[in-house]
């Protein structure tokens, strides 16, 4: 699903987004999906590391699936929107 960008849904309600990072993300004033959406992916990086990018992509609709890369069964993830 994509959010809009004047989405008023609480912050709080999107999957990846816990008690805590909710938290850092009131402290910055962030409290709606609409307001996380316009942040940029490299400043939430460097506030909450990489795992951050779940909830990110999926406010802008973009989900992660698994690929089959060689016949040795290793797994890539690839971006699909």
């Amino acid at each position: 699903m994509s959010y809009s960008n004047s989405s008023t849904v609480p912050i709080d309600m999107l999957p990846g987004i816990g008690r805590r990072t909710a938290k850092v993300l009131h402290a910055f004033q962030i409290h709606t999906i609409g307001q996380f959406k316009s942040v940029p992916e490299g400043v939430l990086i460097e506030l909450f590391g990489p795992s951050i990018r779940a909830p990110y992509y999926n406010v802008h609709g973009v989900y992660a699936t698994r690929v089959r890369t060689n016949f040795l069964g290793k797994l890539k993830f690839a971006l699909v929107s």
